[in-house]
This record gives C-alpha cells, sequence and structure tokens, in this order.
C-alpha cells in the first residue's frame, strides 16, 4: 500500500507493517487527474492475496472486476 499512497500522494490506502495480511476486502481507488494521464481515469485495486482469500472473497474480486 505504500507504493499505492505514493501514486495518490496522500496517506489514503492502510499499510500494514507485519507478516499478517492487512488487507482482508477489495478495496479501489482512483489516481487523482494529473497532465500526463490526459483524460485517463486510473483506478488502483487492493485485494486480499489469494492464499489468504476465501472463495466468497475471490468471488466477489472477480464480480467487481467483471462489474467494472
Amino acid at each position: 500500500m505504500q507504493f499505492i499512497n505514493a501514486l495518490l500522494e496522500s496517506p489514503t490506502m492502510k499499510v500494514g507493517h507485519g507478516l499478517d495480511p492487512c488487507t482482508t476486502t477489495l478495496q479501489y481507488t482512483f489516481i487523482p487527474n494529473r497532465p500526463r494521464l490526459e483524460g485517463r481515469r486510473i483506478v488502483i485495486v487492493d485485494t486480499p492475496g489469494f492464499d489468504d482469500a476465501s472463495t466468497d472473497d475471490q468471488r466477489r474480486i472477480a464480480s467487481w472486476l467483471t462489474l467494472s
């Protein structure tokens, strides 16, 4: 998440500092419009690790990606 927060230039996403996973649900945010993006909307998505995600989590991620 430190990478995403650096892109956003804001501490928007929670950052874990241990070995235990920090992300328990799908989270997304948009990178603010910048001149180099030329009007494009870029979405950054954080998901639970697939080794930590339940089958229901994986279905929710697949559903979100389909709808997006």
